[in-house]
């Protein structure tokens, strides 16, 4: 079985790094085609997160560690790997070895200078875009301005976006995904995630957008 790369990483925290890791994974997984996620930062968020064994059982999770020691990846098709938030050594080192890298941002200043700074770490050949995410409700027009400013200084963009819902809290608090949640807005969670994975299953399979 080929398996396939995907990293999740920035050189800032807070920006759904954890979060796009854990539900990307899933929208991308199926009970005939599990998904390996493998919790790289040292603060163990995933880990955490499905300690309350409340997410699906198609959606592996595990630290490197215990990863690298089972040998688990070669079982998938797919691993999702969330890297260390703000550690520039751990995500160069193993940009290379990845098949794609999402670096999620969020839409301030801040966190696109972050954005920029993460992309500009990786080395040549690098196979990267960038994730907006905790978008802002219309009539903010902060998603596209953001998206403008990072196209203009050279970087790709994912056309999805991620938008700032608290129901992706109220899933980390309980354990489970957001989609396992109801209401109108963590549905909107979910299908924002269900497109991202659309996506990224494109960008993976190397066809062109249109």
């Amino acid at each position: 079985m080929t398996t396939r790369t995907l990293g999740i990483g920035s050189l800032k925290g807070g920006v759904a790094k954890t979060t796009t890791a854990l539900h990307l994974g899933a929208a991308l997984a199926s009970a005939a085609r599990p998904v390996l996620v493998i919790d790289g930062d040292p603060l163990r968020p995933l880990t955490a997160w499905a300690s309350a064994g409340r997410l699906p059982h198609y959606l592996v999770v595990m630290d490197e560690q215990r990863a690298a020691r089972t040998g688990a990846a070669r079982d998938v098709a797919l691993v999702v790997l969330d890297l260390a938030g703000g550690d520039a050594d751990a995500l160069t080192g193993v940009a290379g070895d990845l098949d794609i890298l999402v670096v999620p941002s969020t839409p301030d200043a801040l966190a696109l200078s972050a954005a920029q700074r993460t992309l500009d770490a990786l080395p040549t050949g690098a196979n990267a875009r960038v994730l907006l995410t905790m978008i802002p409700p219309k009539p903010s027009k902060a998603g596209e301005s953001a998206a403008q400013t990072l196209r203009d200084a050279g970087l790709t963009v994912l056309r999805t976006t991620v938008p700032r819902l608290t129901a992706f809290a109220d899933a980390a608090a309980v354990g489970c995904l957001v989609s396992d949640l109801p209401g109108p807005r963590a549905a909107r969670g979910a299908d924002a995630y269900r497109l991202l994975a659309k996506e990224v299953q494109t960008w993976l399979s190397g066809k062109r957008q249109k």
